[in-house]
């Protein structure tokens, strides 16, 4: 991340050479405002669009006014802009002082100011940026042209990415200007994703060479008095003062997901390329073809730990399903999620699609001792017996139908399936791999409350949610595949073997008995499960449980 650094007295003469315009200008000039340390930081690692995240009085609005002044100063057009009109009052009054010596005409009506050298500065407020319903709805800078653009507490403006696409960008393309962003934090929105951009360390949305980004805390002026910000420290709520003072991106109240980090292992740790034996799966599939991304997520049930993670795009659906079915050979899931509504011709198609199977196939009703069991509980013990002969060797196969589970997405199936994954992460019970992707769709993820009282989960405008979606879909039906009661009787009996016993640790031991010893206590263990299983309904049946 980065924030001040300490400047050499050679470094910090340098810059005073960079900064210093008396060979450039003869005569009146700009009232250049003295730059600290770190504001000449900024200045010397800048790129074409910068994104300054900084406490309070750290000197943002001065920054923005001495780069204004030096765009016009060489006879270009600038742009500033604030949140509201209050804010462009404050702005606008020391925009005015830097440039006084060189001022021409300034409009205070139209905010507008022009030089002698020919440049100028115009000042806008984005209150009504938004409004309407096209988007033509976004007026700030239509039909102006600058060569560098000021946007003053960037946090504070509703739609921020919006207005910056539809009306600020587009004013650049003439002179390829350059964009700075200047703000203190206010929660996780759009200009914490720009902010992300700048970043090459950690997360980043997208690492791109034009983008820059530093945090600087108010600590960073050294004309701030050390013993306020420690006041402050001492007289204020802690996520007062690490936003304000210290600049950090807080959770807000648009934001979902918390202790993210904390239920987060390296890939190394916990990625898988096929299944683990004893352990039960589910796939979840968030579809999709063009724009958005196609995401399969594996979900460990035994675990409660994603292990594996497919995430790809601008691919046609009929390449996506042999992916799909390379997924679930190779993790025989209990389940394959998919959502019903997005493609129900697919649906269709994947509900007819077959995968290779570990275990025998199993018929529609078999005698399993005196009990007939259905061909849904026939598959499962097969599939159980399957995974031990696995574990021994050998292991046979036939082909079955994939696994499908359709998924209804409607807005209140998905606020339910999400507020599953976000209590997961409050309590700390699911596991996740250290996926890029995968963090920073966790990171923005928002929500916003509806007329009707519910919620709706998206990710902004602008980015992508798929693998968020993915993963809730798969952990809301994956939950009932979390306790000791929703295992099948036969996986129940395998775990409760002794050691020596697993079958994993068969070929280890020497006893020629090894093996029928396993069999005989899995047979014991799975026929007390059932006839527990009895006991307990026939309580429950006549009212005694």
């Amino acid at each position: 991340m980065r924030s001040q650094l300490p400047i050499s007295r050679g470094l910090e003469a340098a810059l005073n050479d960079f900064f210093s315009i008396e060979a450039q200008y003869g005569g009146p000039r700009p009232h250049r405002l003295g730059l600290h340390p770190a504001q000449r930081q900024v200045r010397a690692e800048a790129r074409r669009f910068n994104v300054i995240d900084c406490g309070r009085r750290w000197g943002k609005t001065l920054l923005d006014c001495d780069l204004l002044a030096e765009t016009a100063a060489a006879g270009y057009p600038a742009g500033y802009f604030a949140p509201t009109y209050k804010y462009l009052l404050a702005g606008w009054r020391d925009i005015k002082a830097s440039v006084a010596a060189l001022t021409r005409s300034a409009n205070d009506s139209e905010h507008r100011i022009e030089l002698t050298t020919g440049g100028s500065i115009e000042a806008w407020s984005l209150d009504n940026e938004g409004g309407g319903s096209s988007t033509r709805k976004y007026k700030a800078g239509r039909s102006r042209k600058y060569k560098r653009v000021c946007i003053d507490e960037a946090a504070l403006i509703p739609n921020l990415q919006a207005v910056f696409d539809y009306a600020i960008a587009p004013t650049l393309i003439d002179l390829k200007g350059d964009a700075w962003f200047t703000s203190t934090p206010s929660g996780k929105g759009a200009f914490y994703r720009m902010w992300l951009k700048g970043q090459k360390e950690g997360l980043a949305v997208d690492p791109n060479s034009d983008w820059m980004s530093w945090q600087m805390p108010t600590a960073a002026n050294p004309y701030i008095p050390p013993d306020e910000i420690e006041r402050a420290r001492r007289d204020y709520p802690d996520a007062v003062f690490r936003q304000e003072y210290l600049a950090e991106f807080l959770e807000d109240g648009g934001a979902v997901f918390r202790n993210i980090a904390a239920c987060t292992r390296a890939k190394a740790e916990v990625w898988r390329d096929c299944l683990d034996p004893y352990h039960v799966y589910v796939i979840s599939w968030d579809l999709a073809k063009k724009e958005d991304f196609s995401v399969m997520t594996v979900i460990d049930c035994t675990t409660k730990t994603v292990v594996n993670i497919d995430r790809f795009n601008h691919v046609e659906y009929m390449l996506q399903v042999p992916r799909l079915v390379a997924l679930a050979e190779a993790f025989q899931p209990t389940e394959i999620v998919v959502e019903e509504n997005a493609n129900e011709a697919l649906i269709e198609l994947l509900q007819q699609t077959s995968y290779t199977k570990l275990g025998k196939r199993p018929a529609h009703a078999v005698l399993v001792g005196q009990e007939v069991v259905t061909r849904e509980e026939a598959e499962a013990a097969a599939a159980a017996i399957a995974r031990m002969e696995l574990a021994l060797g050998p292991k046979s196969t036939y082909r079955s139908l994939l696994p499908i589970t359709p998924f209804m997405a409607t807005n209140a199936s998905k606020e339910e399936a999400v507020q599953a994954l976000v209590l997961a992460f409050e309590r700390r019970e699911i596991t996740i791999p250290d996926d890029a992707a995968l963090l920073t769709e966790l990171e923005v993820f928002g929500m916003e409350r509806l007329p009707s009282g519910r919620f709706r989960y998206a990710a902004p405008e602008g980015e992508h949610d798929d693998t968020v979606i993915s993963l809730a879909e798969g952990w809301y039906r994956a939950r009932r595949y979390m306790s000791e009661e929703a295992l099948t009787p036969r996986v129940r009996a395998i775990r409760q073997l002794q050691p020596s016993l697993q079958p994993q640790n068969i070929a280890s031991n020497p006893h020629p008995m090894a093996a029928n010893s396993q069999q005989y206590w899995l047979n014991t263990y799975e026929a007390q499960i059932k006839r527990s299983h009895r006991t307990h309904f026939m309580q429950k049946l006549h009212g005694d449980a």
